[in-house]
């Protein structure tokens, strides 16, 4: 239980707009809303609104939410547990996810057509890691250590209820480049 005065002189209505902003985060109920809130409050508050409904759920808590604003109205209802369980999916459910094609000159450091997997490094770059994509060509050499050409597509995935990214690359193309030495920009040298 919080308690907090909210008396005019005290706070100033200081209070009013984060407990509206609270009202808002406990009426999501889809994906556009969460991202909408994510957008005005930020990420962090529907990833702590999220871990709040969790919690209540798991300890089978619903829960009342009562508030004196400072300029007298009062503001209040209980958040029932299925609601919570609402938030919990909703939120759950959303993330966003962009993806962009990668061209680059690197060294195939693994590859596997039966388990279509592949290990591409850029010298002094990024390092790629995941699977073959379905168009990619079964008939494609790949020999290990030597100096490729490469097509990525790179999606990466924010998940809202944890706040985290995560990088999923696929190989789309592979031909032979030579071996020129790089000059730590991911630029061959000419």
């Amino acid at each position: 239980m919080l308690f907090s005065r909210s008396d005019r002189d005290l706070l100033s209505g200081k209070l009013d707009s984060s407990i509206d902003s609270l009202y808002q985060v406990v009426e999501v109920d889809t994906r556009k809303g969460v991202r909408e809130v994510a957008s005005r409050l930020g990420n962090a508050v529907v990833k702590r609104a999220y871990d709040w409904s969790d919690a209540n759920l798991k300890g089978h808590f619903a829960a009342d939410i009562r508030w004196n604003r400072s300029d007298g109205r009062q503001l209040g209802e209980v958040i029932a547990r299925d609601r919570m369980e609402r938030i919990v999916e909703v939120i759950d459910a959303t993330s966003d996810s962009k993806t962009r094609e990668i061209e680059a000159v690197g060294i195939l450091f693994g590859g596997n057509i039966g388990s279509r997997s592949f290990h591409f490094v850029v010298p002094q770059g990024e390092v790629y890691r995941g699977h073959l994509a379905e168009q990619f060509d079964r008939t494609t050499e790949m020999t290990l250590g030597k100096f490729y050409r490469a097509k990525i597509l790179e999606t990466e995935s924010f998940h809202y209820a944890t706040e985290k990214s995560e990088r999923h690359n696929q190989l789309l193309h592979l031909e032979p480049a030579s071996s020129l030495p790089f000059d730590g920009a991911n630029n061959e040298v000419h």
